[in-house]
């Protein structure tokens, strides 16, 4: 069969604009009605006679089949293979071995006539290469990808397949990467490889869930577990008691031991994740470095199992995480350094707006902040305003706006826990005029302030209250330790049984669950139960276990599964610090400035709360910021 005719059945039968046929080693052909196209932008001479095929050098075949991938051509390589079929003759075979159209992978052409498909038993080809354009978004057909995504997606495709194991996608807001993020989510499944998302809160994880279809889980959920072997334990109560209240006790979690199931590991919002030692509390896990711990488990470093690969996706411009300069997870320098890996971590970056949102005045006063923070000019800052998508407002009047919205729909970000605990007071005697606002009430909004594996609630997570049950208070008195011994401290924990609602799906009871809440900081202003609580906390259940003479390691068990002990704690969710905000999107926000803007971290804050909001943001306390006028 003649080039020409193979390149017509295939050009009719799958729509495609280009086909390239190996004839020799040295040289391929090229046939379609791009053909001319195709020379003119790799710079190839064309034939004489046009009707003929375009010659392809073979020292070129690589630079045209990336060419094709990244413009988006339609096209079709075939290959020539020869194959003994036990005949006197050796016979020919061109082979599509690469396509934009997996239909016509595998095909087969002889010098007669088409065979059908290529027999899996002598399946040499490589491995099938799906055009990232070709790939489909069943919930949302109407995306599409601009230039640079289909470019960085045919990266990963190839990263997908080369022997480097860390990967970076970084983009500041509206460079669409959870658009991009989708597709390579399709892409992994395309290739059957298998895929564990994660983010390092419950928030961003149900974001991220929501936006991709694929269940995400926490960091921490997927790579540690209870190290109950170092839990300290005392068969005497009093003994036990007098630990307590030293405070010679903690939980410590360690790396599970098992091996990872998953071939490829996708982190959003990478920049939360910290590397630095922290101090050693109730609650440890692992090394206290959790990127590191994070490629420790996964095999990518230490175990070294390379079959492995992890893709970390994040804003390199937000808030870096807490005792951290920068986002490490996002750094490859510092990843390179710090974990002398052989090769560094593969990197691509998005900066360009995506279409539609060109015209949000808050990504283009998003871009503006940026701007500063990357050409490091601190202090003086103007911004764009107007009436409606972005401008001035006043306390109250963003109060109003918030106790009044979907609970779901507006946020108010404050840089510090007081200013957060002051304006959800307000709110909520707003919201909530003529009732008991010194309790909560069904609809109130509450934000979970440490992680409860028991609950499966974790820090960052926002809920809405659907039911709830008069609030149980037990008495505490500690008394035991030198520290309280002449001096006993009572202390009172409020419990209550609730069913919560994540506002991701406040239409869905889909996800609601029934938990036990401790609401000692719901009133507070600190970030944290106060230290005699968290002690009170481990008494109240020492007083319970004793009652039911438990050995050792059934008091182990128990402090698991305990409801009290295990209770979720919780704040109010109306107005919440930048840090508690990042992974996590409203349609409304509200912003909260505090003193002047001067420093590079001042800057990071703005841009991580401005960012925060999808349609609407409003600053409050920022007469002192200009407008740009247009």
């Amino acid at each position: 069969m003649k080039f020409s005719e193979i390149s017509k059945i295939l050009i009719d039968q799958f729509n495609l604009k280009i086909i390239v046929i190996q004839g020799n080693k040295e040289t391929l052909y090229c046939y379609g009605d791009k053909a001319k196209d195709l020379a003119i932008e790799l710079n190839i001479s064309l034939p004489a006679d046009l009707t003929h095929s375009l010659k392809i050098p073979s020292s070129q075949i690589e630079k045209c089949e990336d060419h094709l991938k990244s413009y988006g051509y339609k096209y079709a390589i075939l290959e020539l293979h020869e194959f003994d079929l036990k005949t006197d003759f050796n016979k020919k075979n061109w082979i599509v071995t690469r396509t934009s159209s997996d239909e016509a992978i595998g095909i087969t052409f002889d010098n007669k006539n088409l065979t059908g498909e290529y027999p899996r038993k002598r399946k040499t080809i490589l491995e099938t290469i799906l055009l990232p354009t070709e790939l489909s978004l069943d919930e949302d057909t109407s995306i599409t990808l601009n230039e640079e995504q289909i470019q960085i997606l045919t990266q990963i495709d190839n990263w997908l397949s080369n022997d480097n194991q860390i990967a970076i996608i970084s983009g500041r807001a509206g460079t669409g990467k959870t658009t991009l993020l989708k597709y390579v989510v399709k892409l992994i499944e395309k290739r059957k490889k298998t895929l564990s998302l994660l983010a390092p809160t419950g928030r961003a994880a149900r974001v991220i869930t929501k936006k991709t279809g694929v269940q995400a889980n926490t960091i921490h959920s997927e790579i540690y577990v209870l190290d109950s072997n170092s839990i300290k334990m005392s068969e005497d109560p009093e003994s036990q008691q007098r630990a307590f209240e030293e405070s010679d006790f903690s939980l410590n979690f360690k790396l599970k031991e098992e091996e990872n199931l998953a071939q490829i590991y996708i982190v959003d919002e990478a920049s939360l994740i910290g590397d630095s030692l922290g101090s050693q509390g109730d609650l440890n896990f692992g090394t206290g470095r959790l990127l590191n711990d994070l490629l420790t488990q996964i095999g990518v470093i230490h175990r070294k199992n390379t079959s492995t690969k992890i893709l970390f996706v994040g804003d390199s411009y937000q808030l870096p995480p807490v005792r951290e300069n920068s986002s490490p997870a996002l750094d490859i320098l510092y990843m390179s350094r710090t974990f002398k890996l052989t090769k560094l971590p593969e990197f691509y970056e998005l900066t360009k707006v995506m279409r539609q949102s060109e015209n949000s005045l808050i990504l283009q006063n998003a871009e503006i902040i940026r701007s500063q923070i990357n050409d490091k000019k601190n202090g003086f800052i103007s911004l764009k305003f107007n009436d409606k998508d972005f401008y001035h407002s006043d306390a109250i009047s963003v109060q109003k706006e918030v106790s009044n919205q979907s609970l779901a729909n507006r946020i108010m970000i404050t840089r510090s826990n007081q200013n957060a605990h002051g304006f959800n007071k307000s709110i909520r005697s707003r919201r909530f005029k003529g009732l008991d606002t010194s309790q909560p009430q069904i609809n109130d909004l509450i934000i979970v302030n440490t992680n409860s594996s028991k609950y499966g609630c974790y820090n960052g997570d926002i809920y809405s209250i659907i039911e709830l049950s008069e609030r149980q208070i037990i008495t505490v008195v500690l008394e035991k330790s030198s520290r309280f011994k002449h001096k006993p401290e009572t202390v009172n924990l409020l419990f209550r049984d609730i069913l919560i609602r994540p506002i991701e799906f406040i239409e869905s009871n889909k996800f609601d669950k029934q938990v036990k809440v401790i609401e000692n900081l719901l009133n507070s202003p600190e970030n944290a139960l106060d230290k005699s609580e968290s002690i009170g906390l481990h008494v109240d259940w020492n007083n319970r276990t004793k009652l039911a003479n438990l050995t050792v390691e059934e008091k182990k068990k128990d402090l698991l599964h305990d409801p009290y002990i295990n209770a979720v704690q919780i704040k109010y969710a109306y107005a919440i610090t930048c840090h508690k905000s990042q992974g996590g999107e409203w349609p409304h926000a509200g912003v909260f400035l505090e003193g002047k803007l001067e420093h590079e971290s001042d800057f990071r804050w703005l841009y991580t709360a401005v960012t925060r909001a999808t349609k609407t943001l409003s600053l409050i306390n920022a007469s002192y910021l200009e407008d740009i006028k247009n």
